[in-house]
């Protein structure tokens, strides 16, 4: 199938399956014309990218995670697998751990400046300014 067609099959525009073909994570060859031609199962390729992507990996992860992944999608553990999920874990952690921690800064802020307040709601500022 030419890229147009997987773009539409899968939801993915063709500048990603361009980009996520010459990091070598999907499988196509060129045909005659010059056109990009993947497989059926790119498809199911492309769905498994996604998923790791949404899940927090960049491209170089994903390339290492994708040949722990058999034919019906099952993990295949291994050790350097586990290695890639647990490191990918970590640094979430630490990254909701930094936006609880600022989350509850901002939440301080606002309800210091909700209770030191000396607005009154009720005066119209651009009344009492054009005086």
């Amino acid at each position: 199938m030419i890229i147009g067609e997987l773009a539409q099959r899968t939801g993915v525009n063709t500048w990603s399956l361009r980009h996520y073909d010459r990091a070598g994570l999907l499988t196509s060859a060129r045909g005659p014309n010059r056109y990009r031609d993947f497989p059926d199962r790119a498809v199911r390729e492309v769905a498994r990218i996604r998923c790791l992507l949404n899940a927090g990996f960049n491209l170089e992860e994903v390339r290492e995670i994708l040949p722990f992944i058999g034919s019906e999608g099952q993990l295949q553990p291994s050790e350097p697998l586990r290695q890639l999920v647990d490191t990918r874990l970590q640094t979430l952690e630490e990254k909701l751990a930094a936006l609880e921690n600022a989350r509850r800064v901002l939440r301080d802020v606002s309800d210091y400046l909700r209770r030191h307040s000396t607005c009154d709601p009720t005066v119209d500022v651009r009344r009492s300014s054009a005086r």
